[in-house]
This record gives structure tokens, C-alpha cells and sequence, in this order.
């Protein structure tokens, strides 16, 4: 058996790695121990996994000429370097080993070889299951536009991004999460954003905004890459095991940094976790950056305490008074408090219970917004998020969205809220028998002509579980069946809500044949019209006796 220069290169090139990797990992741990600031700690762990890359590529580059020139085996190619002088004491070796055969010392680094190789192709293999797990991701995903791509967009603007950075919902991951370089992407779980108050889903994008700043995912795959090159080495995962966890440190830091609220964010972190624990879904790629990375209470632990205060940006006098020490305390206790209930809490849970603690976020974001001051709202304006019909409450998640697509198609709110909620009782996720889905329960032929219609280029039958998505087609719906069926009047009637109800559920042909006298109405759109009908008179009562009625059934 013969091995050729450059397998006998690599093959003491994998042995010198051992004592590199150590020497290189002691060194990172002494020097991290003495630094105070995440952001150092993560540049230690991280060139600590590339110097040894380095140090190896260095190896391989001395020891390769020697094998070309000696052209012997591993013993012979040991002898000749520890005779030559100081290149060959540096790379290590000794005279002992010139004694073993050329032969036994061949197959002894043929067998080295073949292990590594195993190795590291399943690690490669690994490696690029996960960038194609991430590329499905990408392409099942669905977009998230409205008020949230605006929020996205204007802290893109205060964080100095220059890159588009994309918005999208998935079912198939467990906590919002970045994948991509060149074209980032930001995925959040199916529904969180109607689960989650405002400022939980702005501090979960803030941290993603840091990631993309940080080009965090580039540095994601150097670290795997490495992993996957020299999986041998306990050092090696040590490392960037540490560089993982301080690299969720420093987008920690840097959304404390943004908001000066550490509070905040350690409650918007287990109500992450919380929603975490609610979902059914694989957990995150290994090669994306989550928000809910790393050891969570840690995290929540020291943020609260300032175990980085050089990332916290100075208080004023204000701030000192309300994150006085005498308020720590019950501080680090309310967030053990949320973050032992994240653990608990069960898988799933009651849709009124869901819309309730909804509903109780969104009262609290009227009064502690940071994008609007509380004294100067009018009471025009806290009713932007709320519903007209005292018994719409299933719906009072999606207000915002009910309103704006209302408003923004010349709809009557209350119209589309009777409809969505005899379509799907507040259900985003609702399916029909016959195959509509969303809060509006469209159907996806009907969905796709009026996307056609409007010229919309990125419409996909997954975007119409997004509830915002759902009601703007919906209410663009209602918006054509009213030209058709009531048009001129400033007010509905209810002989006019009945038509549009019943060209809503049965079809605009349907019902001008009806009109006609040439047609009858099915029995369910008869029904349809009447029950639309009956809770359109009803919307102004404090309680309905027909959704009552209907629910008790």
C-alpha cells in the first residue's frame, strides 16, 4: 500500500490538530474569562474555531513538500522531518518513530484517514440537509405584509440595515427565526403575530434585525463548516458551542441597547417561550439564528441584571427611578415566575382563552405604546383596535386587520366582522369540506381571480391562512357584490346585506338569476342570508341571541 504526498500530509495534518485545538481552546478560555463584553467573548470563541482551521491549513502546507520530497511512508517521512532541524521540531514528531515499518505506519494512517472521511462526509451531509431544510422553508413560507412588513421596515431603518430583509410565516418552525445572506428572510410561527402583543413581535424582530446586522448567519455556516471538518475534536464543539450562546448575548445586548428596556425584552422573551411551548412544530434549523436560542433563563437572567453593562446605553434620571436596585427583586422574580409557566404550560389551549389574553395585550399596548404617546390618544384613536360589536369578541384579535381592510375597500367594518365570524368564529386556520380556507373562508379559485383582478403578483393559496392577507380579499369581495347588489346606498339595508350574504355564500350568478325569477336559492344560502340578516340587526345590542342560538346548537 502507497499513499500519495497528499494523504500523508493530512493524515499527520488531522494528528497535529489534537494538541492544536487544545493549546488553541486553552488559550480562548483563559483570555474569555477576563472579558466582560459579550461581543468579545463571541470574537475569542469564534477565532478560536478559525485559528484552528488555520493552524491546520498552515500544518498542511509545511509537512506536504516533505512528503513530496521523502515520498515514503509516515515513519520515513517522521525520521526525515526530525532530522532536518527546526521545521520538523516545530511540526513535532521524533527519532522513536522511524523505527515502525513503512508499511504498518501506511496502513495505520490509510485507517485514520478512512475514519475521518466517514466522518466528516456525514457531517457535510448533515450540513447541507440543513441548507436544504432552510431552502423548503423558504419556499413554503408564506409573506407577512400590513403593519408588520411597516414595523419591519422602520426598525430596518434605525438599525442602519442597507439589505432588504424579507418577512414570512411558517408552520414549520417553533420561534421566529433568519435564514439567508444574501437575501435575508425572517420567519415567524403561523399565528404568532395575533398570539403575541405588539412589543413581544417587535423585540422578536429587533433581535432577528441584529442577527442580519451582524451577518450572523455567514458566520453560522463558517462555524459548521469547521464543525464538519474536524467533528474529531471535543475542543472544536466546545468552542462553537460558546460562540453560539454568545452570539445570542450580543443580539441581547443589542436590543436592550435599541429599546433601554431590559424588562421589556426579558418579558418578550418568555412570551416567546410561551408560545413556544403551545405550538406543534419541528423545532428551528440549526443553521438559522433563533430568538429563542440558548439556555433562555440565562438569558433572561442576565439581562435583567446588567451582567453587560457596557451594551446598556445610559439612563436618565427617569430611567434610574423606575430601574432602581429596589425594584430588581420583584423584577428577576416576575420573569422566573414567566419563565417556570413557559414549561407548564399545556400544548394547547381554548380558542377563547387565546383571544382573552390577546385581547388584555392589546389594552395594554394602547396605554404603554412606544410609538405613541397614551396622553395623546383620543378616543377616536383607541378605537382603532376595537370592534363596534360588543359581541364580536372571538374577533377582537384581528381587529386592526378587520378595520383596515374595511376601510381600505369601503366596506362597513361591522359587515365583514358578521361575515368572518359566521364563516370561521375567528378561526385563521378554519377549512371548509369543500376546500375554503382563512377567517373569510374563500375559496382558492375565487382567492386566485380576485388576486388576478387586482394584479397581485404574490398571491399563493398558503398566504390565505394569513389573516390580514384573508380579510383584505375578502373585504375587496364584499366590496364588488356591494356594487352589484346595493350600490348608492349610504347606509345597508337588510334586504341589501341579504344579497350580498346570499351572493357571498352562493354566488353574484345565483342570485341575479334569482333576482330574475329564473332560479332558487339553495336551502344553505337561504339560511346564509338570513342568519347574516339576523346579526347585522343585532350589531348594535350589548349580546345576540341569534349567535347564541347558533352556538348552543
Amino acid at each position: 500500500m502507497i499513499l500519495g504526498p497528499a494523504l500523508v500530509a493530512l493524515a499527520w495534518t488531522l494528528i497535529h490538530s489534537l494538541w492544536q485545538a487544545l493549546v488553541i481552546a486553552a488559550a480562548v478560555a483563559f483570555f474569555s474569562r477576563r472579558c466582560t463584553r459579550a461581543e468579545l467573548r463571541y470574537a475569542l470563541y469564534f477565532g478560536g474555531v478559525l485559528a484552528t482551521l488555520a493552524a491546520s491549513v498552515i500544518t498542511y502546507l509545511l509537512v506536504y513538500p516533505w512528503a513530496v520530497e521523502v515520498g515514503v511512508g509516515e515513519a520515513a517521512l517522521m525520521a526525515a522531518l526530525a532530522a532536518d532541524g527546526s521545521t520538523g521540531a516545530l511540526l513535532g514528531g521524533g527519532r522513536g518513530l522511524a523505527s515502525l515499518g513503512s508499511v504498518a505506519g501506511e496502513r495505520w494512517l490509510a485507517g485514520l484517514l478512512l475514519a475521518w472521511s466517514a466522518g466528516a462526509s456525514f457531517m457535510a451531509a448533515r450540513m447541507l440537509l440543513g441548507l436544504a431544510a432552510i431552502g423548503r422553508l423558504r419556499r413554503s413560507s408564506t409573506a407577512l405584509g400590513g403593519r408588520w412588513a411597516q414595523l419591519l421596515e422602520r426598525l430596518r431603518g434605525e438599525l442602519g440595515i442597507h439589505r432588504p430583509v424579507g418577512l414570512a410565516q411558517s408552520r414549520a418552525v417553533d420561534s421566529p427565526i433568519v435564514v439567508g445572506a444574501l437575501r435575508p428572510l425572517i420567519l415567524l410561527p403561523i399565528g404568532m403575530v395575533n398570539r403575541l402583543s405588539a412589543l413581544s413581535v417587535e423585540a422578536a424582530l429587533l433581535h432577528e434585525l441584529v442577527h442580519v446586522r451582524r451577518h450572523d448567519y455567514l458566520m453560522g455556516l463558517a462555524l459548521a463548516l469547521v464543525e464538519a471538518l474536524l467533528f474529531f475534536h471535543p475542543a472544536i464543539w466546545w468552542m462553537s458551542r460558546r460562540a453560539r450562546e454568545e452570539r445570542e448575548h450580543c443580539c441581547d445586548d443589542g436590543v436592550v441597547h435599541h429599546t433601554g428596556d431590559p424588562l421589556r425584552y426579558a418579558l418578550a422573551l418568555t412570551d416567546l417561550e410561551a408560545l413556544r411551548g403551545q405550538l406543534v412544530a419541528p423545532r428551528s434549523p440549526m443553521l438559522g439564528q433563533a430568538v429563542a436560542g440558548g439556555e433562555l433563563m440565562s438569558r433572561i437572567q442576565r439581562i435583567i441584571e446588567h451582567n453587560n453593562p457596557a451594551s446598556i446605553p445610559s439612563a436618565t434620571p427617569a430611567d434610574r427611578a423606575r430601574r432602581s436596585p429596589s425594584l430588581w427583586m420583584p423584577m428577576v422574580t416576575l420573569a422566573a415566575a414567566l419563565a417556570v409557566t413557559a414549561t407548564v404550560v399545556p400544548a394547547c389551549m381554548e380558542d377563547d382563552a387565546v383571544a382573552a389574553e390577546a385581547e388584555v395585550t392589546r389594552e395594554a399596548e394602547k396605554v404603554d405604546s412606544l410609538a405613541v404617546n397614551p396622553a395623546e390618544l383620543g378616543d377616536e384613536a383607541k378605537a382603532d383596535d376595537e370592534l363596534s360589536i360588543a359581541w364580536c369578541e372571538r374577533l377582537a384579535p384581528f381587529a386592526p386587520e378587520i378595520r383596515a381592510a374595511a376601510e381600505r375597500h369601503g366596506v362597513d367594518p361591522e359587515l365583514v366582522a358578521i361575515v368572518t365570524l359566521i364563516e370561521s368564529d375567528g378561526d385563521p386556520s378554519a377549512r371548509s369540506p369543500h376546500g375554503a380556507r382563512g377567517l373569510m373562508q374563500l375559496m382558492p379559485q375565487t382567492a386566485a381571480n380576485i388576486a388576478e383582478r387586482r394584479g397581485l403578483a404574490e398571491h399563493s393559496e398558503e398566504r390565505l391562512d394569513d389573516p390580514a392577507y384573508n380579510l383584505d380579499l375578502g373585504a375587496y369581495h364584499l366590496a364588488e357584490l356591494l356594487k352589484d347588489f346595493a350600490p348608492g346606498e349610504a347606509e345597508l339595508s337588510g334586504e341589501s346585506v341579504e344579497l350580498v350574504a346570499a351572493a357571498y355564500n352562493g354566488g353574484a350568478p345565483r342570485v341575479r338569476a334569482y333576482l330574475a325569477g329564473d332560479a332558487e336559492l339553495s336551502a344553505e344560502t337561504a339560511r346564509y342570508k338570513e342568519l347574516v340578516r339576523d346579526l347585522w340587526s343585532e350589531r348594535e345590542e350589548p349580546a345576540s341571541a341569534t349567535l347564541d342560538g347558533l352556538r348552543s346548537r
